[in-house]
């Protein structure tokens, strides 16, 4: 999912999920996902790129067909494609951060780490509570020796 798509999304449940700890987790995600917008809108205009304005289409009806479900589903859904999106952003960023040619972009996918980090454990809490699955291996930068390998 698109970041601003993200956003929207984590709004339409932070107004309307009946669960404290979704919500709290919703609330979180606007802040964090605003402020990594802004961010990754200034490291875009200082390398000269134009970001996408528009949302597809299919992350538009995405967002209104989970905010349309049942509070108590809506919450499982949020909660396991909020871990998705984490573990997606978190390899992504780890790799940019070692692989990116330009030191703005490099720096920008290197501060995003820790706050991916942080929101996984957070996701993963709440996960927890609901009685889904939670945790897992962390996602590992491209080429990253795993547990195991020799």
């Amino acid at each position: 999912m698109h970041n601003k798509s993200e956003l929207d999304l984590a709004k339409e449940v932070a107004a309307k999920s009946q669960n404290p700890a979704v919500k709290r987790m919703a609330e979180q995600m606007v802040q964090t996902l605003s402020k990594t917008h802004e961010q990754l809108a200034q490291t875009a205009k200082e390398v000269g790129l134009d970001l996408p304005s528009e949302i597809a289409m299919a992350d538009v009806q995405e967002v209104r067909i989970v905010a349309a479900l049942p509070a108590d589903q809506m919450d499982r859904y949020y909660t396991a494609s909020a871990q998705a999106d984490n573990a997606d952003d978190l390899s992504t960023y780890q790799s940019q951060a070692q692989i990116a040619q330009d030191p703005r972009v490099r720096k920008f996918a290197q501060d995003q780490v820790s706050g991916i980090q942080d929101s996984t454990q957070s996701c993963n809490r709440v996960a927890q509570g609901m009685n889904m699955p939670y945790g897992g291996a962390e996602a590992q930068p491209a080429g990253a020796k795993m547990r195991g390998d020799r």
